[in-house]
């Protein structure tokens, strides 16, 4: 039987389990058929004293077994890899800090992750730092961890303008390394979470390259639908592509 990767988030200090159906978090359920999952919400202004210690948040089955999906979030597509999807996974999500500019350095210079996001080749180390370090009102980000490296992040901007600060846009990029391995996944539970349970988002939305199969299938799972095609949206390997728009609403 495959083993269930592991998510692991900070919540509160209590350290016993929990059964537990959040509504954004289950959601991995499609994927997985048994996990633990918490969030860190230490990036939240409200809730400054949380403890550093996990604790594990024990999550039912909701929906089905675990397919045969690659995970691979805005990062291309790779085929289904047995060895990797059977690893136990310990994934932590969590603020980003501005010490991980290393690992979201080699993440974001990957001609693989370039491929699927909008991410530039040869970037400098020193522009990477600087971006990581600077922050940015309105803007939530996320990294997963595993073992100590960051292998994973996301971003979520919330509209700025009075009448769209309902809306959140997403990013998501993913160590190649670490792709199958539920690292997307966790990443948009916890954004999701996020958006529905503290920032009280009406509309969730991304952009994804329309020959991005996995990514589209990953964020379906999540509830989110194709509303849109751009054309010609972005240049990359010498020619123009498309991106499907898709959005998850809350009704």
């Amino acid at each position: 039987m495959t083993t269930a990767p592991k998510i692991a988030l900070q919540v509160g200090r209590q350290p016993e389990l929990h059964a537990i159906r959040p509504m954004a978090i289950s959601k991995i359920a499609l994927q997985f058929s048994s996990f633990r999952v918490s969030i860190d919400h230490s990036y939240c202004p409200e809730k400054p004293d949380v403890s550093e210690t996990p604790i594990p948040i024990e999550l039912e089955p909701l929906f089905c077994k675990r397919r045969d999906l690659a995970t691979t979030p805005l990062c291309g597509i790779v085929p289904h890899r047995e060895d990797i999807v059977n690893e136990e996974t310990e994934i932590q999500v969590r603020a980003m800090r501005a010490s991980d500019w290393r690992d979201l350095y080699e993440i974001w210079t990957d001609p693989r992750v370039c491929w699927g996001t909008l991410q530039m080749p040869f970037q400098s180390p020193d522009d990477v730092r600087k971006r990581v370090e600077t922050t940015v009102e309105g803007l939530l980000r996320l990294v997963a961890e595993v073992d100590g490296q960051v292998v994973g992040s996301s971003t979520m901007r919330q509209g700025s303008r009075p009448r769209t600060r309902h809306v959140g846009h997403c990013g998501l990029s993913v160590h190649p390394d670490y792709w199958n391995r539920g690292v997307g996944s966790a990443l948009i539970a916890a954004t999701v979470d996020v958006a529905d349970n503290w920032l009280n988002l009406k509309r969730i939305e991304l952009d994804v390259y329309i020959d991005n199969a996995t990514a589209i299938h990953l964020y379906e799972k999540f509830d989110f639908v194709i509303e849109g095609t751009k054309h010609k949206y972005a240049f990359r390997e010498g020619e123009y592509v498309d991106t499907h728009v898709m959005a998850r609403v809350k009704e």
